[in-house]
């Protein structure tokens, strides 16, 4: 079951990794290109547990409720009771300020920086 949860940062994964690519560039439009040696998924999980804020009448806890079996109807499939604000997610600058982007509207290449580990296991 957790493998199937976590579908979407394996989508946005792919996704990163074309946009980093340079696919689709002609190799003359100056563009620099991203290498990528190591990458760190940083989503977590859905589960029942999962923290949310209680709002009432607004938030509740993330179910997974099954809706078919392979073993009954030859398919897997479960029904997601999810709000907006659950899980790892983005929240887009038109979540607080009228007319502004929308997470669709964010280009990937704005979400991505390098970074540098330091390793300070040892001191």
């Amino acid at each position: 079951m957790k493998n199937k949860l976590n579908i979407l940062p394996f989508i946005f994964a792919v996704a990163l990794i074309i946009q980093c690519s340079g696919a689709g560039k002609s190799p003359e439009a100056g563009s620099r290109v991203l290498r990528i040696d190591h990458m760190v998924d940083l989503t977590h999980t859905l589960t029942p547990e999962f923290p949310f804020i209680p709002e009432r009448d607004l938030t509740y806890p993330f179910e997974l409720i099954p809706m078919a079996t392979l073993k009954a109807n030859g398919v897997e499939a479960n029904f997601w009771r999810i709000h907006e604000h659950l899980g790892t997610h983005i929240d887009a600058p038109n979540h607080f300020i009228e007319n502004q982007k929308s997470v669709d509207e964010i280009e990937l290449k704005n979400l991505i920086i390098p970074v540098v580990v330091i390793d300070i296991e040892r001191f």
